[in-house]
């Protein structure tokens, strides 16, 4: 993430890390929860919670929201596990110029792009619709 602040990719990053212990305080949940703000116009909303057992850590709920910044808040793309948990992680997609959902494609979990590549794919995505 610093890397695209010092880039001037990000403006604003305002992600916030809640972590649950249980009754011995080991750490077993973090939850990753905000919003990027982006030059391009882009906003990111994040909500991604890691399962941690012992040194292992784990994705179990993805939430990666990219829209546009400003009062239409018009959807840029989005993947998630919203309907079903990590068996249906999926990437959905938008007309940036409507809003119009234009697509929804299963992803396997190894295939789910970092936090930065995410950031990356909206701000290019954003780029090429409207030039």
């Amino acid at each position: 993430m610093n890397s695209l602040e010092k880039e001037g990719v990000v403006l604003r990053d305002g992600l916030s890390f809640l972590e649950t212990t249980d009754s011995h305080g080991n750490l077993i949940e973090v939850n990753i929860r905000g919003t990027i703000e982006c030059a391009s116009g882009v906003r990111l909303y994040i909500d991604k919670t890691l399962e941690v057992q012992g040194k292992a850590v784990r994705a179990i709920d993805y939430s990666y929201h990219a829209y546009l910044n400003g009062g239409s808040a018009q959807e840029l793309l989005r993947y998630d596990t919203a309907h079903g948990g990590l068996s249906n992680l999926h990437r959905h997609t938008f007309d940036p110029t409507t809003g119009l959902a234009t697509g929804k494609n299963p992803i396997a979990h190894s295939d789910l792009p970092t936090l930065v590549q995410v950031i990356r794919e909206a701000c290019d995505f954003l780029r090429a619709a409207c030039p």
